[in-house]
């Protein structure tokens, strides 16, 4: 038994000396150049670099990174692992009422946003579709604060600035389209603002409010739609697809959940439509 214990202490001993000059040994060695490049890299930066090298570079937004094609249209939309890898906004359940206000966009956007309420427990209380409306037009007056009065919403959605694009002040438009901000979050509303679906290169409005309005804007003009006769508007089927992409953005960076995606899409009768401006024949 002594014979076997000694031996086991040698043996022990051994190993210890080999792993002290191992030690000392990868510590001078790595103390000198290498005759080659070393670097660590971590699974998260890697696949940062293959994405930066890929042929196809997508910045439709911070949460978008897959081009999906349909019949009639290209939108953008984002995978399920870049999806939760966003911050997304805590939901507000006493959020019950929306209201959709803009431009003549907002008639093909109001039957996928009614149906994205009706699929998610809110109510459109209302639509104004105000035609060849501008921030201008919304910023003065007191007609948002009308509309606002009169439907008592929780939060409001926005689509506004197709009637802008060639709009050269820059200036005036950022006062507007705070004005407008201004109006809506003196009433503690949260709101979210969906950019113009533009056909052609504006001359700097879009800009101005990705900047004014940071996280609570949607890109539009980022995605290619199908276009109505007038080949400015999206077609009422480009505007489902449009807002299905729009209501992703939306789950995320409102306090709002559209978590459930329309499938069948049913009339917004029970919906009232107010129209200003131009007289629809």
């Amino acid at each position: 038994m002594d014979a076997n214990k000694t031996k086991s202490h040698i043996f022990s001993t051994g190993i210890s000396l080999l792993g002290i000059f191992c030690i000392f040994f990868f510590a001078d060695f790595l103390s000198k150049p290498l005759p080659f490049e070393l670097k660590c890299v971590d699974s998260k930066s890697l696949l940062a670099r293959a994405k930066d090298n890929s042929e196809t570079k997508i910045h439709l937004s911070d949460f978008v990174s897959m081009p999906v094609r349909f019949k009639d249209s290209t939108i953008f939309i984002c995978s399920d692992a870049d999806y939760f890898k966003q911050k997304i906004c805590r939901k507000d359940t006493s959020i019950r009422k929306i209201l959709f206000i803009g431009d003549s966009q907002v008639e093909y956007l109001k039957s996928p946003i009614y149906n994205y309420c009706a699929n998610n427990n809110y109510e459109l209380v209302a639509t104004v579709v105000w035609y060849s409306s501008t921030t201008l037009a919304w910023a003065s007056g007191d007609t948002l604060e009308k509309f606002m009065a009169q439907y008592d919403p929780d939060f409001v959605i926005i689509a506004l600035g197709l009637n802008e694009l060639f709009i050269k002040n820059m200036e005036s438009r950022r006062k507007h389209i705070r004005a407008i901000t201004t109006k809506i979050s003196e009433r503690e509303i949260p709101y979210y603002w969906i950019g113009p679906a533009a056909w052609t290169k504006d001359d700097g409005i879009i800009n101005v409010m990705q900047e004014e309005l940071g996280k609570q804007f949607y890109p539009s003009q980022n995605l290619t739609l199908k276009r109505a006769s007038d080949k400015r508007h999206p077609t009422r089927e480009a505007s489902k697809i449009w807002f299905d992409s729009v209501a992703v953005a939306m789950n995320i960076h409102t306090p709002l959940s559209f978590v459930n995606k329309v499938t069948e899409y049913k009339n917004p009768e029970q919906s009232p439509t107010i129209t200003l401006g131009l007289t629809r024949k």
